[in-house]
């Protein structure tokens, strides 16, 4: 199930009709890399993977969207 907030806040920032927001992530979910058996689980919780240009997470940054 697609939470259409996600879709009307990407439209809403890229300035795209709420169909060409939804065809984007679609487009995006079909291009995602699969990593399927390459996943790490440390005390019986799956490791998300990160990009290597991704930033840390940061309490005041939580805070921030939290807040939003």
């Amino acid at each position: 199930m697609m939470s259409w907030g996600v879709a009307k806040d990407i439209a809403r920032h890229q300035c795209l009709s709420l169909g060409k927001a939804v065809s984007l992530l679609i487009r995006k979910g079909i291009q995602a890399p699969q990593n399927y058996g390459k996943e790490t689980i440390r005390n019986g919780l799956r490791l998300v993977t990160r990009s290597d240009n991704a930033l840390p997470v940061t309490l005041e940054i939580v805070n921030q969207l939290r807040d939003e």
